[in-house]
């Protein structure tokens, strides 16, 4: 009987860790788009270069995507490449993204904490009783 009761337990918790595995990682992860040439055509095309490469790591001027951009071979005037970064980026830029990271970083911290607790509910049902 004591046994029917926790293997109900673990199917709770491994339950409850898929939901939150789910929610901290997301769905299915869509594929990668490779990062050939023809992948990055236009001024949005050569943007999506610069932020496969890094560049914008920090804040930049328009003037110095512009000439990473002629680096790479992309000759686009000032609205071309302003219209792209606008397209591709959010509305509400940086700080949209960092609330999600600090979202994530509560999620997983929970998995991690839900996950501590299964492996010492395991471990205590592993222990041997005084009727064993």
């Amino acid at each position: 009987m004591k046994q029917e009761t926790f293997a109900k337990a673990i199917q709770a918790f491994s339950a409850r860790l898929a939901r939150l595995e789910k929610t901290v990682f997301g769905k299915e992860e869509k594929p990668m788009r490779s990062s050939s040439a023809q992948d990055f055509r236009g001024p949005s095309g050569g943007v999506r270069l610069l932020v496969s490469r890094g560049f914008f790591k920090t804040k930049r001027k328009l003037g110095e995507v512009r000439k990473a951009l002629a680096k790479h071979d992309y000759h686009y005037g000032a609205a071309q490449v302003q219209t792209a970064l606008n397209r591709l980026s959010t509305r509400a830029g940086r700080e949209a993204s960092n609330e999600s990271l600090n979202q994530r970083a509560a999620n997983t911290q929970a998995c991690y904490l839900l996950l501590s607790t299964l492996e010492n509910l395991c471990a205590h049902l592993s222990r041997p009783t005084a009727k064993d």
